[in-house]
């Protein structure tokens, strides 16, 4: 039997240099004998292994850690961890009260301690010193929000409200983001590592993505070289058999 499929709202693997970084000092409480079971010393996987910082996880938006221990049996079954699925070899347990994936905020903050160092509570967002002074007197309010994906880097977005709030979406902040919406809509970085729109009153249905299109023109000339290789491999190939 294979697990059900879990969508954990931060991909680990997939996380900016800063946040490596401000990480650093996580990993330097994790026993010896669980780094390990790693090929890396500083493998995010770690962290979810023992859930080392509450704060961290909650924080990053993370639903699900796993183990591959059955943490009740050995004691370490935490409060905020509820048992989700297990084969015998792999145990996976849902975060309780994670912080969610997407929302409208309902207040406005800033701080500047490390993301391990502080909990973001339900609804809250933290932004830059800069954006809070920008956007900390925002007549924010009630709003009708739902987010729809349609991979990992695009989602539909509906909203509706008569103020101007800040949407989260527990995605990495980069400047790649883009919306289709002819409206003012600003992305700017919240919660540390993440992606906020802020959004004027009214009704709004757009798409929301990352372009990748400045890409393109690396992954085409990288596929013409390999076209290229082929072709004078394959013209010398054929001339040596003559």
């Amino acid at each position: 039997m294979s697990p059900p499929f879990l969508s954990f709202s931060s991909n680990a693997s997939f996380v900016n240099k800063k946040l490596s970084e401000d990480s650093s000092s996580l990993f330097e409480i994790v026993p010896k004998k669980i780094k390990d079971g790693f090929t890396a010393s500083n493998s995010f996987e770690i962290l979810q292994e023992g859930i080392y910082n509450i704060n961290y996880v909650n924080n990053l938006s993370i639903k699900y850690a796993y183990s591959v221990f059955d943490l009740e049996k050995h004691g370490l079954l935490k409060k905020y961890l509820k048992p989700y699925w297990n084969d015998g070899n792999l145990y996976i347990y849902e975060i309780l009260g994670s912080n969610q994936y997407s929302y409208v905020a309902k207040s406005i903050n800033y701080t500047n301690k490390d993301i391990h160092d502080f909990k973001i509570k339900d609804k809250e967002v933290y932004l830059s010193k800069k954006n809070y002074q920008n956007y900390k007197n925002l007549n924010i309010g009630p709003a009708d929000f739902k987010l729809s994906i349609i991979n990992n880097s695009s989602f539909n977005i509906y909203y509706k409200s008569n103020y101007k709030n800040i949407i989260v979406i527990s995605n990495s902040f980069h400047k790649n983001w883009k919306h289709n919406s002819n409206d003012n809509i600003q992305i700017i970085k919240v919660n540390k590592y993440f992606t906020g729109l802020v959004v004027g009153p009214g009704e709004f249905n757009f798409k929301f993505y990352f372009d990748n299109s400045k890409y393109f023109p690396g992954i085409y000339f990288s596929s013409l070289f390999i076209i290229i290789i082929i072709i004078f491999y394959l013209k010398n190939f054929l001339n040596i058999r003559k």
